[in-house]
């Protein structure tokens, strides 16, 4: 009960850490909300997952394991990439399908490779979609002041 506590806590602090990121001004501001929410997010994420799968004795080497441990790591170079560049579309489009796809993963657990598909292919439609509409790179902050 406790490991998935720290797995959903873990999994909020990290979508709050992409959702500062996405309203965020300035390259500064993106970078704090990396290092102080996302990152963080992500090693408690990965850590609690994993206590999880030893405490329940699932294997490690299972299909939905290793496409949300790959996704979730695409997530984070999507957050990361989106710290340190300039706003564009991709960087949004990775962390959010990352992160949305590694959920559904995570809660569904497929065991077929048609389902881990669908859902992959699910959550990078979604999260282009979002990354589209979402605001880039502060402009709705300064069309609010303005």
């Amino acid at each position: 009960m406790l490991w998935r506590l720290l797995k959903f806590a873990s999994l909020a602090l990290l979508a709050a850490g992409l959702a500062g990121q996405l309203q965020a001004a300035d390259s500064e501001t993106r970078l704090r909300w990396f290092n102080r929410a996302a990152l963080p997010g992500f090693l408690g994420l990965s850590a609690a997952g994993w206590m999880m799968a030893k405490t329940l004795g699932v294997s490690m080497g299972e299909p939905w394991i290793s496409a949300t441990l790959l996704l979730s790591l695409l997530g984070l170079w999507g957050m990361l990439r989106c710290a340190v560049r300039a706003p564009s579309l991709l960087s949004p489009a990775l962390s959010m399908t990352g992160l949305l796809a590694s959920l559904g993963l995570m809660v569904l657990r497929p065991t077929q490779s048609l389902v881990i598909g669908v859902i992959i292919a699910l959550a990078a439609a979604l999260g282009a979609g979002l990354a589209a509409s979402s605001p880039k790179g502060g402009q709705a902050a300064t069309r609010a002041v303005s």
